[in-house]
C-alpha cells in the first residue's frame, strides 16, 4: 500500500441485506384564523404554504358561510376541501390525499385520509371546541 493512502473501507451495510426505511412527514397546519375573508389572514396563510411547503391546512373559526370555501381554497392554491355542515372547520388538502369525512359535528370533524405515501389510510381529527363550557359537546 503506497505511503498517505488508507486502504478502502469496507461498509458495513454492504454485507447486510439492505433495508429501505422510508421517513415520511406530512407538512400540514392547523390554525384558528378568526376570519378569512381579508386579504392579509389569504396572504399569510399564502406565505406559510409557500415557506413550510404545507400540504394539509386545517383552519377553525373562518367566520364566513361554507359558499367562501372554495374560493378559499383556489386563493390558497389546493385542488381540494371539505368542511363541517357547520363551516367552522375546513380542511384543504394538496392532490397527494383522498380525504373521506368519518365523522362531523359543529365541534370537529374527522377525516379518513389517504396518503400516497403511506400504505395505510389513517383518521384525523380536527377538534375546535366551543369557549362556554355548556355549549361543549363530549367528545
Amino acid at each position: 500500500m503506497a505511503a498517505g493512502h488508507s486502504p478502502p473501507i469496507k461498509e458495513k451495510w454492504c454485507t447486510t441485506p439492505k433495508i429501505l426505511l422510508l421517513g415520511v412527514m406530512i407538512k400540514s397546519l392547523f390554525w384558528n384564523a378568526r376570519g378569512v375573508d381579508n386579504a392579509l389572514t389569504l396572504a399569510r396563510l399564502r406565505k406559510l404554504k409557500r415557506l413550510h411547503q404545507i400540504s394539509l391546512l386545517a383552519l377553525c373559526e373562518p367566520v364566513v358561510g361554507r359558499e367562501h370555501l372554495d374560493i378559499v381554497r383556489r386563493k390558497l392554491g389546493f385542488p381540494f376541501g371539505v368542511s363541517n355542515d357547520e363551516s367552522r372547520i375546513w380542511v384543504f388538502y394538496d392532490a397527494e390525499y383522498k380525504c373521506d369525512i368519518v365523522a362531523a359535528s359543529h365541534q370537529f370533524l374527522a377525516l379518513q385520509i389517504a396518503y400516497t405515501f403511506f400504505p395505510r389510510s389513517f383518521i384525523a381529527t380536527f377538534v375546535h371546541a366551543s369557549c362556554d363550557l355548556d355549549k361543549r359537546e363530549l367528545l
